[in-house]
């Protein structure tokens, strides 16, 4: 693993391609190359490309506004320094992959990883298991305000010695996250501007991959003790294959993990969100039966286990049939038609059509490889939101035969 030395060492950005910036705004294009060449060379960006606008939002809908707890601060940044940062996050994640220097098994901000892939590996992984009559205890992590509490020095510090980047790399990027500015704007208020003193800003585009090389050793904490583990940006899930009868023992190996990795993040300016922590025992319902723990102790805290789960916006229940997860999913989807009903008169077909498959389809599809081998009877709420979508766009009534008219016309499978 430490045959990345010698290409880290010669490892620079490079110049802007005169094509690259194109697709922006051409009039513009000498320009921006220039500004983009001269940060990239220098190894610097520029203190007015380093304050950010903070608007803060709601990390899910219904959430209490007057807890600070539920909010997400996102950082509007400046247009210069987005493209920046594209450019270096481009070399930056080419030069990681190159050299594998990423866990294999976080999946944010990565081609050809998403919360898709993410889902389906630890259900794999979980399915496999129960085939072989054991049961899994899946934990469900959370730090809590991550990319707001990293310390500058260590992350400097770890993507030297950790991945290597020396020279003007490591300038450039020291330059981005230190000497930050930012406002917080709420409504029509704003804040006066002040230092930043820690984090990243959410909302870049290098940021979140600073975080990922900030983080990268929790994974390899979860796999010193032998458990499985997977990560998507702060969410990480760990999970351990046990039979029934001999959980009992192998749960001190889950809370001994945890423990080291609570002690990871203090020694890292991180913290383990207790509150939003999870766990769930998953299996058939023969093997879950002979379970009998339904709390877990973590740093003095009871935790107890839930029925069901949300791990990336999918529904995970402990017996794996994943109705919760398609009951849901339908409930949102019929609100959406409602709403969309509304202004059907308004919309020709094409229109329609479109804000169908940009509201419903894109929920119905969602990690959707996951209900393969699902019970008909439980796949039956998503097919009524498909038969309504076509009746919307359609025309049709209620009750009006609509199967014909989906495969015919709108070129729609069943479920």
């Amino acid at each position: 693993m430490r045959d990345h030395w010698a290409a880290s060492k010669s490892y620079a950005l490079d110049p802007l391609p005169t094509n690259v910036l194109k697709e922006f705004l051409p009039e513009l294009l000498p320009f921006l190359t220039d500004l983009c060449n001269s940060s990239l060379l220098l190894g610097s960006l520029p203190l007015s490309q380093r304050h950010a606008i903070v608007f803060p939002r709601l990390k899910k809908v219904g959430a209490d506004p007057a807890d600070v707890s539920n909010y997400r601060t996102v950082s509007n940044l400046t247009f210069m320094s987005n493209i920046v940062e594209r450019l270096v996050c481009r070399q930056l994640m080419t030069f990681l992959d190159g050299h594998k220097l990423l866990p294999d098994l976080q999946s944010a901000y990565r081609k050809q990883h998403s919360t898709e892939t993410a889902v389906l590996k630890m259900v794999s992984d979980i399915l496999q298991a129960a085939d072989k009559g054991k049961v899994t205890l899946l934990g469900l992590l959370d730090m809590s305000a991550a990319f707001d509490t990293i310390d500058h020095a260590i992350l400097i510090s770890r993507l030297e010695v950790s991945f290597g980047l020396q020279g003007a790399v490591l300038s450039w990027i020291q330059s981005v996250v230190t000497g930050r500015t930012q406002a917080v704007h709420v409504d029509d208020d704003r804040s006066t501007v002040s230092d930043v003193f820690c984090g990243v800003p959410q909302g870049s585009v290098l940021g979140p991959v600073l975080f990922l090389m900030y983080t990268a050793d929790v994974l390899n904490i979860v796999r010193s003790h032998g458990l499985m583990g997977h990560s998507y940006a702060d969410d990480t899930n760990i999970y351990l294959h046990a039979d029934a009868c001999s959980c009992a023992a192998q749960l001190s190996t889950v809370t001994a993990c945890i423990d080291d990795i609570c002690s990871w993040m203090s020694s890292n300016r991180l913290k383990l969100n207790m509150d939003k922590t999870q766990f769930i025992w998953l299996g058939t319902a023969q093997q879950l039966e002979k379970v009998n723990i339904q709390t877990i102790t973590l740093a003095d805290v009871d935790i107890n286990v839930s029925d069901t789960v949300t791990c990336l916006g999918v529904v995970i229940d402990s017996t794996l049939t994943f109705a919760e997860n398609v009951k849901k999913r339908a409930g949102n989807c019929f609100y959406q038609l409602r709403q969309l009903r509304t202004v059907r008169c308004s919309l020709s077909v094409d229109a329609a059509k479109t804000l169908v498959h940009s509201v419903i389809s894109n929920r119905v599809d969602y990690c959707n490889s996951v209900l393969y081998g699902m019970s008909a009877v439980h796949l039956r709420p998503l097919q009524s939101v498909l038969n309504a979508s076509a009746r919307l766009i359609t025309g049709k009534r209620k009750y009006d035969h609509i199967t014909d008219t989906m495969r015919d016309d709108l070129h729609w499978l069943p479920v």
